[in-house]
């Protein structure tokens, strides 16, 4: 392919001509794309990013006799699940 087009791009470019000296056919680009699959290179940065989950906050009251003792007191936990 040619600096990154897709498969349309690039045969749209044939049927108009746009390359000079080019007696590709567009049933080439078909069948080079049947043959050698998709262009990696290409789609290197294209990835879709989904937007994660939003985080749910709960608040847990701690009893008294941890309260009173320790005045001063941060407790703070994180939860991380890996793969589910």
């Amino acid at each position: 392919m040619v600096g990154g087009l897709t498969k349309e791009q690039f045969k749209d470019m044939l049927h108009r001509k746009v390359i000079p000296n080019c007696n590709i056919l567009t049933e080439a680009v078909t069948q080079a794309h049947t043959i050698f699959g998709l262009d990696i290179a290409g789609l290197r940065g294209k990835a879709t990013w989904k937007k994660p989950r939003v985080v749910k906050k709960s608040i847990v009251m701690i009893p008294k006799q941890v309260v009173e003792p320790n005045k001063l007191m941060w407790i703070a936990g994180d939860v991380m699940f890996v793969n589910g």
